[in-house]
């Protein structure tokens, strides 16, 4: 057989097993769908990234797969093909997420929910968007970044702006170290005067307990009484109105005859020269 013919034959078959292979692949990924799988039809507003054969984790658990994607007016249908033993609530919830942050891989993320109510399969569910952080994202924060940068560098980190700042730090540093000294000699005078108000409490506390003190008071005390009651000259004197009114008019009298002698000498006083 010409060594032509041979090579033909090995491709040939080489391509045939390929082909059986993947079809085998094929048949086998759908197979568990086909026997006692169901779909679910949800619409999304925006299915960026999203594509068909990603998976649908349910509750985190790989369940399915995206079997399609329509566009259908301003909404997106997919509809997802989940495994038999998947129960849906009328409260479930779906949204595609990213496998990764920037990785581009989606999957929908299908949580049951616990309401009493199965999951209507003939309506059709309204799912959350991705919230991706795209590239373009990125590439557009990047530069507003460096921007950001370069006007800090122009503006900021100028040489006149780095001699204002380092003054401004050396006026800080005097003003710190003059107010520590401040402080330093206040704290001292408040302990000096904080000690000598102690010492005079003491003082004060000792004088009130003291014996003398209390007799002083005693006697103050039977004074005061001795002057309410009338008792003694002085209380007398300050108790009877007819001898304040004389002793007041005697006062007067005295401080008249003061004043006719200095305006009157020769009347009071008679010399006579030999």
């Amino acid at each position: 057989m010409p060594k032509r013919g041979v090579e033909i034959r090995v491709g040939a078959l080489l391509i045939v097993a390929m082909v059986v292979l993947f079809l085998g692949y094929t048949w086998y990924s759908g197979y568990k769908f086909r026997h006692g799988g169901y779909h679910v039809s949800v619409l999304f507003s925006d299915v960026t990234g999203l594509q068909v054969g990603d998976d649908v984790r349910v509750a985190g658990v790989k369940k399915g797969k995206v079997r399609s994607i329509r566009l259908e007016g301003k909404d997106v249908e997919v509809v997802l093909r989940l495994e038999q033993g998947v129960e849906l609530y009328k409260d479930a919830g779906f949204a595609i997420m990213d496998v990764a942050l920037i990785s581009g891989t989606k999957y929908i993320a299908v949580m049951p929910e616990t309401s009493a109510v199965a999951l209507d399969l003939d309506e059709r569910p309204r799912g959350k968007p991705s919230a991706a952080f795209a590239m373009n994202k990125i590439v557009d924060l990047s530069e507003s970044v460096n921007e950001l940068v370069t006007v800090l560098r122009e503006n900021l980190f100028t040489d006149e702006a780095v001699t204002s700042a380092r003054e401004t730090i050396e006026n800080l540093n005097a003003l710190t170290k003059n107010l520590t000294t401040v402080l330093d000699k206040s704290g001292r005078d408040l302990a000096t005067g904080v000690n000598a108000f102690k010492s005079a409490s003491i003082k004060l506390d000792s004088l009130l307990g003291s014996e003398e003190f209390t007799n002083t008071v005693a006697r103050l005390d039977t004074l005061t009484r001795k002057m309410s009651s009338g008792e003694g000259s002085l209380a007398k004197l300050l108790n009877d109105p007819d001898a304040y009114d004389e002793m007041k008019g005697t006062l007067k009298a005295a401080k008249e005859l003061l004043e006719d002698i200095k305006a009157h000498p020769r009347k009071y006083i008679n010399l006579e020269l030999f």
